[in-house]
């Protein structure tokens, strides 16, 4: 069995080690229950790349933390391991707002956002949201459209989103299967 699975190890390991050309300045951590300087640039990425208004990251999805040094793929991959699409909403303020009360009702962490500027409280409860605006301390249209960038377990109702995204139109949602992107 062992010579059988050698030449998978062997691709898997040169996929590993392929260099992307950049270098991660210092190492940027994660943390399951704070804001994380990895949870942030990568929310923040997110949003460029989908050209969104906000992102989401679920702070189980970050595996990893990213070491200081020249960048691998296989580094890549330890820290976003799921084959997540990405998805976007397409949602009211006030869907925005109950999306992400949601996301704080349900106790999985601190969600990874960016466009938005979350205050919670110091301990943990049911209702431990304590403000949701954009950046600036402007509020929340909850009349305006925002485009919403998240990974595509969230927007399918993981982490508990799922009563919230059951009352949005399905054609609101746009969960990324045929871009050919994974996060």
């Amino acid at each position: 069995i062992a010579a059988l699975l050698k030449p998978g190890e062997e691709r898997v390991a040169l996929l590993q080690n392929k260099a992307l050309g950049l270098s991660v300045p210092k190492t940027l951590g994660r943390n399951y229950d704070r804001e994380s300087a990895l949870g942030s640039f990568l929310a923040d990425a997110l949003r460029t790349m989908a050209r969104a208004d906000v992102a989401m990251l679920n702070p189980g999805g970050l595996r990893a933390d990213l070491n200081q040094g020249p960048l691998q793929y296989g580094a890549v991959y330890e820290v976003l391991p799921f084959d997540n699409t990405v998805a976007t909403l397409d949602l009211t303020g006030d869907q925005l707002v109950s999306l992400v009360r949601a996301a704080y009702s349900a106790k999985k962490g601190v969600f990874q956002v960016s466009g938005l500027e979350v205050v919670l409280e110091k301990c943990p409860g049911p209702s431990r949201l304590k403000s949701v605006h954009l950046p600036g301390g402007y509020g929340v249209d909850p009349n305006a459209r925002y485009r919403v960038v998240l990974p595509d377990f969230l927007a399918r109702g993981g982490d508990g989103l799922g009563p919230v995204l059951a009352t949005i139109d399905p054609r609101q949602v746009d969960l990324g299967e045929t871009r050919g992107t994974n996060l």
